[in-house]
């Protein structure tokens, strides 16, 4: 039997022919289109002051972290001055209220102390003439053989006054220094409470201060302004626009006759139309349920219209796509579903 190698040859075109179409099909279910975009930072004050600093000019490229706008607000600078004066003020009073209490302890110590010195000293005497009594005593009954007749009644009942009034003294003193002590440690919990308030504003104070200098949150370029030097600004009142260096995330389209499955935070997979060798990742932020348009440029018949869902992916701001370009967005998990 004679082979007929134009059937052969037909048939493995159309084999190849279908397994393209197969290949190309699958592709196609597993990548869609987006651009890469740039959303524009507006930059406003949480307070209203008075603008006495614009750095930056309109089209100047500047750095994350560089200072943009200066604002001030004067009663910012009254209440500075009148928490310094409360913190000096609290400090003056303590430290007189310490000093004057320490000073009266001491002059009751004095007091006191000399008193019960006195006390102490008659004591002595005392024992001294109590001693020469009893020798006296001892030696007349020897002289004439009498037995001692006992104790000194009266020396001991004015030796027991001496002692209840120098106690007694004691207990005075102690009190009336216990008693400036708490006084002392009130006063320092009062002025510590009291200074700790102060201080808690000033703070306050400081971090809204910090809020009147505005910065740059990304790298970019500012845009054309309407502010002036000296202008009052309300709160929140748009300020500048800053236009980043690099995009900061994807603007992509999802076919409406593709059931992709995806949910917000999934990671998906970002390569450049047009430079394949650059590649990174990102996160699925927002998916519009509304079916709209899509671009031409992004459909994947640009003659034929078609519809899809938008999506927004988050990307790094290290990556290196360029502003407006075309991105294939590929579903990693839709990819493993329909392999």
């Amino acid at each position: 039997m004679k082979i007929n190698w134009l059937y052969i040859c037909l048939i493995l075109t159309i084999a190849t022919l279908y397994m393209i179409k197969n290949r190309v099909q699958n592709q196609s279910l597993n990548n869609y289109f987006g651009t890469a975009e740039a959303e524009s930072i507006i930059i406003k004050s949480e307070l209203s002051g008075q603008l006495v600093d614009i750095r930056p000019k309109a089209g100047q490229l500047i750095k994350k972290g560089d200072t943009l706008i200066q604002l001030i607000k004067i009663d910012f600078d009254k209440k500075a001055i009148d928490q310094s004066l409360d913190i000096n003020q609290l400090k003056i009073q303590h430290d007189l209220f310490i000093q004057s209490s320490k000073n009266e302890i001491n002059i009751i110590k004095a007091q006191y102390d000399s008193k019960i010195a006195e006390l102490h000293k008659d004591l002595d005497n005392l024992d001294v003439r109590n001693g020469e009594l009893n020798e006296i005593k001892k030696a007349f009954n020897e002289s004439l053989n009498i037995q001692n007749e006992g104790s000194n009644t009266f020396y001991q009942t004015n030796r027991k006054g001496l002692l209840d009034q120098i106690q007694k003294l004691e207990i005075e003193k102690n009190t009336r220094i216990d008693k400036l002590n708490a006084e002392i440690s009130s006063n320092q919990r009062w002025n510590s409470t009291k200074s700790a308030l102060v201080q808690s504003d000033q703070i306050f104070l400081d971090n809204q201060r910090k809020q009147l200098t505005l910065c740059s949150p990304i790298d970019g370029f500012v845009e054309d302004y309407q502010i002036h030097h000296l202008d009052y600004i309300n709160a929140n009142t748009e300020l500048l626009k800053i236009t980043p260096q690099k995009p900061n995330y994807i603007r992509g389209f999802i076919p409406e006759t593709v059931d992709a499955s995806f949910a917000l935070n999934d990671s998906v997979q970002l390569s450049s139309a047009t430079r394949p060798e650059i590649k990174t990742t990102g996160e699925i932020i927002y998916c519009n349920p509304r079916i709209v348009e899509l671009p031409t440029r992004l459909r994947k018949n640009p003659e034929i219209k078609a519809w899809g869902r938008e999506v927004y992916i988050h990307i790094s701001e290290s990556n290196v796509f360029f502003i407006g370009e075309k991105i294939i967005i590929t579903v990693p998990e839709f990819v493993s579903a329909n392999k």
